[in-house]
């Protein structure tokens, strides 16, 4: 489903099989008041491709945090239960396939886009050290296929909440069975020491 109303980026001409964009740079035409009046009207937050996931996300009932501080990169949708942070980037922005156009732009926009993605790989592995899971949706597969891209959410919540309840269940077994190689030490122990044999209780489980 391709997005209602959303403009799809311009600078996107892919030339085949990934071989980098034609053409150079052509000059900076703007001077810095202009580019700084520019940037400072760019949204960081609330953008068209993320309105349009969270309705999806709404839509199938899933709840979310958005733009959590506490986390690095502050992710633009956040599952907290089960660690899972999604970032929705845009393609210049974030520079999607950036080695195959950055000669394309001036000094200026190939640092900072640059630095911008290199941002997101520290971001992104500093979650993962946190033991998140980190789902990364590019504004392009957004404006392609938005139901998509929340299937792809939503599959990954379903996922990781199985295993979550799994790491929460009680292993009655390993309880037993650390019961019995603590009565065999004490056993063992207890006739060098003089004090009889030593009888350890298990603790009893209510549903068993």
């Amino acid at each position: 489903m391709v997005m209602n109303g959303m403009k799809r980026a311009g600078h996107r001409s892919w030339a085949a099989r990934g071989a980098p964009v034609a053409g150079t740079h052509r000059g900076d035409i703007m001077s810095a008041d202009k580019r700084s009046a520019l940037m400072s009207r760019i949204k960081g937050s609330d953008t068209k491709p993320e309105l349009a996931l969270a309705a999806c996300l709404i839509e199938k009932g899933l709840k979310y945090e958005r733009h959590s501080k506490d986390l690095p990169g502050k992710p633009d949708f956040v599952f907290r239960a089960v660690q899972l942070a999604v970032f929705v980037d845009g393609d210049y922005w974030h520079g999607f396939r950036f080695p195959l156009w950055r000669h394309k732009l001036s000094p200026f926009w190939q640092e900072k886009i640059g630095k911008n993605r290199l941002r997101d790989r520290r971001n992104f592995a500093k979650l993962r050290r946190q033991g998140w899971k980190v789902i990364r949706l590019w504004e392009h597969q957004i404006e392609t296929n938005v139901q998509a891209c929340a299937d792809r959410v939503q599959s990954m919540v379903a996922q990781l909440s199985k295993s979550v309840r799994s790491d929460k269940r009680p292993n009655h077994g390993s309880h037993e069975r650390r019961a019995d190689r603590v009565a065999h030490q004490l056993d063992a122990v207890a006739p060098r020491r003089g004090i009889g044999k030593l009888v350890v209780r298990r603790k009893t489980h209510p549903d068993r």
